[in-house]
């Protein structure tokens, strides 16, 4: 369970995210939509513990991850996330780059599961392939199995469909969907296309844009 407790961010003086509450269940798509500038990957780098939540507190499972003075590494959260720029790393190919993130397992599991993913990311003859040869929807495909791979008990998705035609968009989502039914993971998918939204999940909340916000 993901449990976001009063979070309030301001960058210097500059309010982004203003008294925000909401809980996630495991196995449970939310949603967060609303124009840029509303705070929307503010809000997914606190939950990551990428920042520093100004007041109020972030829980997984019970346990306080984010406070004012203190948070938990995000290596230790046991998340995936999709980052808006894709974030992949430009001197590892496609395939190290998603080994990467399965550094830990034994190597026969490292080998299938990188097979599976390039196989349903539908990347398998782009492995070999570094970022800068790929397409920017084919970087979010990468990405996306990036997170994945090592089955991640809280998956963070920043707009992780644009630059993919709906026929992608369409896989892409089911295999998210598949994904979350399997592992009962947290999913926080963050976009700014309501019709998106409406098809991820039901369940949704609209950040507003503030003056200043990210």
């Amino acid at each position: 369970m993901l449990e976001i407790r009063n979070i309030e961010k301001a960058y210097s003086v500059t309010p982004v995210l203003r008294g925000l509450s909401v809980t996630v269940e495991p196995g449970e798509p939310l949603v967060v939509w609303g124009p840029s500038g509303s705070g929307k990957t503010t809000l997914l780098r606190l939950i990551a513990g990428l920042e520093v939540p100004t007041t109020g507190e972030i829980l997984m499972d019970g346990q306080v991850v984010s406070r004012r003075d203190w948070l938990l590494p995000p290596s230790a959260r046991q998340l995936g996330f999709v980052f808006q720029s894709s974030a992949l790393w430009p001197h590892l190919t496609v395939a190290a780059n998603i080994r990467f993130a399965l550094h830990s397992r034994p190597r026969l599991e490292m080998r299938r599961r990188l097979e599976e993913l390039l196989e349903r990311t539908e990347l398998e003859e782009l492995a070999g392939r570094y970022p800068h040869q790929i397409s920017g929807g084919e970087a979010r495909r990468a990405a996306l199995a990036r997170a994945l791979a090592s089955r991640p008990r809280y998956l963070l998705l920043d707009e992780p469909l644009t630059h993919l035609n709906d026929d992608l968009k369409e896989r892409m989502l089911h295999l998210i969907h598949e994904y979350r039914q399997q592992s009962q993971a947290c999913i926080v998918y963050v976009t700014h296309d309501r019709e998106e939204a409406q098809t991820v999940s039901t369940r949704s909340i609209n950040l507003p844009t503030a003056a200043g916000s990210r």
